[in-house]
């Protein structure tokens, strides 16, 4: 955040306004703490505050967005009749991987060639968990779950090559390591991931598999000043999506205890970084007047769902039989 703040003096700009997602949050807040006479406002969607712990929030994230899918789908009188049993056959899935890996062929959708799949409960839960990120996708969960409780896992795999791809795509992976390495897992205590991830769809494997990464990958500790919450005046608006499996609304909620010129928007139907005509509106709004003062936010309850989906929009490719 030194260098971004080079950057702006280059550039001329005697205040900046802040504008995060996601990790983007992250690195906003930490810009605001050390140069806060540079910033004007800040504008923060799917809040990660100095505190998170990537990826320990993800056990309790994904639980809640989970649970919520299913009951969204019970109080839906389509969903409900279409997949009366769907908790029990979530269930079912991870039981049946708990006990053996699911191993099948499935064509890779941006390659087009057929690969052989082993897929463990940890890689299931994962997946899943990017896929919680688009609404459009999470439309067609219950549809998916149900496939995959039929052991035909295909509609899954292939869904999740194209999300995780099309997120590969946007993040330099060493950078990422070298930011959780040093800033996120150095932090998490046994304690933590007792805490945080027993009883949970998800679990723990994912912090394990980080704190192995990060026992050889090149880093340095943070300072445990780094986990301080940040202190300003400066005016703040969060977005936080009610069904986000990655950055929930508590963690907004709790940065904003520091930020007394802060708001929170909480989209009751929103994911990890839900995009709207209205919150886009709402942030231009913000951005120009510098306050949140005034700012008719109602529209946000609005935000629905998408609708499930009960039949998949295209014909899968599937590989051909041996």
């Amino acid at each position: 955040m030194d260098d971004l703040d080079e950057v702006r003096g280059a550039m001329g700009y005697e205040r900046i306004t802040l504008y995060g997602g996601s990790y983007g949050t992250n690195a906003a807040l930490v810009y605001l703490r050390q140069h806060p006479d540079r910033v004007r406002a800040v504008v923060i969607k799917g809040v990660a505050p100095t505190d998170y712990k990537m990826p320990l929030a993800f056990s309790k994230g994904v639980q809640h967005a989970v649970d919520r899918l299913l009951d969204d789908c019970a109080a839906d009188a389509t969903c409900r009749q279409t997949f009366p049993q769907l908790k029990q056959e979530f269930l079912g899935v991870l039981n049946r991987l708990d006990k053996s890996p699911a191993s099948f062929d499935v064509t890779n959708p941006i390659s087009g060639q057929a690969q052989h799949i082993t897929m463990t409960r940890a890689s299931f839960m994962d997946n899943l968990r990017v896929m919680l990120y688009v609404p459009e996708l999470t439309s067609m969960l219950p549809l998916i779950i149900h496939s995959a409780y039929e052991n035909d896992y295909i509609p899954f795999a292939t869904y999740a090559f194209a999300v995780v791809r099309g997120i590969d795509m946007q993040l330099a992976r060493g950078m990422q390591f070298s930011v959780i390495c040093s800033e996120h897992v150095p932090f998490i205590t046994d304690a933590d991931i007792a805490r945080e991830t027993k009883g949970t769809y998800y679990g723990d494997a994912r912090v394990a598999d980080f704190r192995r990464a990060c026992a050889v990958w090149p880093s340095i500790k943070a300072p445990a000043s780094f986990l301080d919450p940040v202190k300003s005046d400066v005016p703040v608006l969060m977005v936080s999506g009610d069904i986000d499996p990655v950055t929930p609304p508590a963690y907004a909620a709790s940065a904003a205890r520091s930020l007394p010129n802060s708001r929170q928007i909480i989209i009751r139907n929103g994911t990890h970084l839900t995009g709207s005509d209205c919150i886009d509106s709402l942030v231009a709004q913000f951005i120009s007047k510098g306050t949140a003062a005034g700012l008719d936010f109602s529209c946000a309850d609005a935000i629905k769902r998408p609708p499930f989906t009960f039949q998949y929009p295209v014909e899968f490719k599937r590989p051909a039989s041996k």
